[in-house]
């Protein structure tokens, strides 16, 4: 058999690519969400009554971050070759899904079902 054909079809390394892309911009996703956090946190801080909620919910979300962080982390060391690619596929989607899953915790958690503002 030769090399050629042992090689990974050019959808493979397509795919491997674009999740390698992910994953290397993974980290400027993670810094612009604490930016994020800790201005909205500073905002609900001041309009919201129940502020131990906006720790507790921002508590759960910079955990989220240190996961994710701790998965890009994990992908660099393992440098997968692109056959492997599929595993990190998938925890890339369910750490984007707990991330969004953290995001909507937010309108329950935090945001007041009375106020006018937050039934927009």
């Amino acid at each position: 058999m030769t090399a050629l054909a042992c090689a990974p079809s050019i959808e493979t390394r397509i795919t491997a690519e674009r999740i390698r892309l992910f994953y290397r911009q993974l980290h400027l996703a993670i810094l612009f969400t604490l930016f994020a956090l800790g201005l909205l946190g500073l905002t609900l801080w001041h309009d919201v009554e129940n502020r131990s909620a906006v720790l507790a919910w921002i508590a759960a979300m910079l955990v989220i971050q240190a996961g994710r962080a701790g998965l890009a982390i994990a992908f660099a060391r393992a440098n997968p070759r692109p056959e492997e690619m599929a595993r990190w596929r998938w925890r890339a989607i369910v750490g984007g899904v707990v991330f969004g899953f953290g995001w909507a915790a937010s309108a329950f958690t935090i945001l007041e079902p009375d106020d006018p503002f937050n039934l927009m």
